[in-house]
C-alpha cells in the first residue's frame, strides 16, 4: 500500500510538471456519458495507481481519458494471445498505458522507470514492446469504419463555377529524425530541403466530407524524395534506386464512385430517366443488354504539380495569386478551403503528441508503426474534438518554428566556424612569426667569420 501511494505522488508530480509545460491543454478529451465496463483481467501496478488519478493529470501524461484508455485495453485483451508461464512484473494494461505515455511525451522506458521509481527497466521495456502491435491491430479495425464513410457533394458558393465532387485531400508532412551516423553522401537522402531538417516523410489523405478522417496513408520515405515522387510511386532501378510504392494507388477504390453514387454526377433529365429505364426493365436479358453507366470519380485535391497520377479528376489549385493586381479567383478559394483540412489534421497531431516536436527520439525499426498508431489515434481524438481553423494555425506555426530553430542552429555553426577560422588563422600566424624569428637566429649562428675563428684555433692546437 506504501510503494502505491508513493507511486500515486510521483505520477502526480509529473503530471503536474507536464501541465506547467503544456499550460493547460486548450482541448480535452472527455468521456461523453460513455460507460465502459471493468478490465476482464487482473488490473497491473502502474495501471491500478493511474486509474485513481484526476482527469487533468491523466490527460497531460497520456493526452486522452481513462475511459477511451480502459475502452482500447478492453478491445486489446480480447485479441492479445494467451501466454503460459510465470506472471510478468508489467501486465498489458501497463504496457499500454506507458506505451501512450511514451508516444505522448517521448519519454522512455528508462526515463519512466527513474520519474516513477521503478524497478526492472528491461520488464518494462519488454511490455511496451508486446502492447505496440497489439495497439496497432485494434486501432486498424476501428480505421475500416472510417473508411466506409462515403464522399458527399460539396455546396460551392453562389456563382462559383467548380468541381463540387471532392473526395480526399492529400499532403505529406515531415517526421523529424535525428541526423543518421552514416556517411555524408547517405545521409543527405534525409535531408529535406524545404524544411531544412533531416526527416521521413508521410502522405496523409483526409476526408473532405466532415468530420475530416485520416482515410489513407503512405509508407515512411527519406526526407529528400519529392512529394510527387511519394505519390505517384517510383520503380526500382537497382542497385542504386529503391522502389517506391504509389501511396494514391490506394485512393482509386475509395474515389470510384458507387451504384448508388452514379446518379449524383449525372444531370437531373438524365438522372431521372436511368432510374425511370432500370425501373421498367426487369427481367436479366433486358438488364443486360442496357448499357452500364460510365465510370465516375471523386476528385483528389492536391498541389498543382499532382495531376494526372490516377484517372480522377484534379482541380488545379494554384498556390499562390497570379499577380498583386489579379486575386485569387473564386474557385481556387474554394478550392483551399476543402484543402486546408490536410494542415488542420497535421496541426492536431502535432498538438496531441509533443513528441513531434522534435527527433524521434526511439528505435527506427518501430517508427513506421508508431507513426501509423498516431494518425489513428489522431482519428479518435477528432471523432471528440472536430477540427478547426486553430488546428490550422499550429500547423503553420510548428512548421516556421522548426525552420527557425534550423536557421538559429545554422547561425550558430557559421558564428562558431568564424571564431575557429580567426583562432586558427591567429595561431597559424603566431607560429610564422616564430618560425621567421628562429631562421634568423639560425642565420645569425651561420656567420663565415665565426667557422674561420674555430678553424684558426684548432689549426692552432694542431701544430702545439
Amino acid at each position: 500500500m506504501h510503494s502505491n501511494n508513493a507511486l500515486l505522488e510521483k505520477l502526480t508530480l509529473l503530471a503536474e510538471t507536464c501541465i506547467q509545460r503544456e499550460n493547460q491543454m486548450e482541448e480535452t478529451l472527455t468521456a461523453q456519458e460513455i460507460t465502459i465496463e471493468e478490465v476482464p483481467v487482473e488490473s497491473g501496478k502502474i495501471w491500478r495507481v493511474v486509474k485513481t488519478m484526476s482527469s487533468s493529470s491523466f490527460l497531460s501524461l497520456t493526452g486522452f481519458s481513462v475511459a477511451f484508455i480502459n475502452e482500447l485495453i478492453v478491445d486489446t485483451v480480447e485479441i492479445s494471445p494467451v501466454l503460459r508461464g510465470p506472471k510478468p512484473i508489467y501486465t498489458l494494461e501497463d504496457g499500454i498505458f506507458c506505451l501512450l505515455m511514451c508516444l505522448h511525451q517521448g519519454v522512455g522506458s528508462s526515463q519512466i522507470c527513474s520519474q516513477l521509481n521503478l524497478k526492472s527497466e528491461q520488464s518494462l521495456r519488454v511490455a511496451i514492446n508486446k502492447a505496440r502491435p497489439l495497439v496497432h491491430s485494434v486501432l486498424l479495425r476501428r480505421q475500416e469504419s472510417f473508411r466506409r464513410i462515403r464522399p458527399q457533394v460539396s455546396v460551392a458558393p453562389r456563382g462559383v463555377q467548380a468541381n463540387k465532387y471532392l473526395g480526399l485531400a492529400s499532403d505529406c508532412t515531415p517526421i523529424l529524425i535525428h541526423k543518421p551516423k552514416i556517411s555524408f553522401n547517405a545521409a543527405k537522402e534525409y535531408y529535406d530541403a524545404h524544411h531544412d531538417v533531416y526527416a521521413l516523410k508521410v502522405e496523409v489523405a483526409v476526408s473532405v466530407t466532415p468530420p475530416h478522417y485520416a482515410l489513407f496513408w503512405s509508407k515512411l520515405q527519406p526526407g529528400a524524395i519529392a512529394d510527387f515522387t511519394i505519390t505517384k510511386g517510383r520503380q526500382a532501378i537497382p542497385p542504386t534506386v529503391e522502389q517506391i510504392p504509389s501511396a494514391a494507388a490506394q485512393y482509386t477504390n475509395y474515389l470510384k464512385a458507387t451504384a448508388s453514387e452514379i446518379h449524383l454526377f449525372l444531370p437531373p433529365s438524365s438522372s431521372s430517366s436511368t432510374s425511370s429505364s432500370q425501373s421498367i426493365s426487369q427481367s436479366p436479358q433486358a438488364s443486360s443488354s442496357s448499357s452500364s453507366p460510365p465510370e465516375k470519380y471523386w476528385a483528389l485535391i492536391q498541389d498543382s504539380g499532382f495531376r494526372g497520377v490516377l484517372p480522377v479528376p484534379y482541380p488545379r489549385i494554384i498556390t499562390k495569386p497570379l499577380s498583386p493586381n489579379n486575386p485569387t479567383p473564386p474557385d481556387q478559394l474554394f478550392y483551399k478551403n476543402k484543402r486546408v483540412v490536410v494542415e488542420q489534421f497535421f496541426g492536431r497531431l502535432k498538438k496531441v503528441f509533443k513528441i513531434l516536436s522534435g527527433p524521434y527520439p526511439f528505435d527506427k525499426a518501430t517508427i513506421q508503426t508508431d507513426v501509423e498508431i498516431w494518425i489513428m489515434l489522431t482519428n479518435c481524438h477528432i471523432q471528440v474534438n472536430v477540427l478547426s481553423e486553430a488546428d490550422g494555425d499550429r500547423y503553420k506555426q510548428w512548421l516556421s518554428l522548426i525552420k527557425s530553430k534550423e536557421e538559429s542552429k545554422k547561425r550558430k555553426q557559421v558564428v562558431a566556424t568564424q571564431k575557429w577560422r580567426a583562432n586558427r588563422r591567429a595561431k597559424l600566424e603566431a607560429e610564422t612569426q616564430e618560425f621567421d624569428g628562429d631562421s634568423q637566429a639560425e642565420s645569425s649562428l651561420e656567420d663565415p667569420t665565426l667557422y674561420q675563428v674555430f678553424d684558426d684555433q684548432e689549426n692552432d692546437e694542431m701544430d702545439e
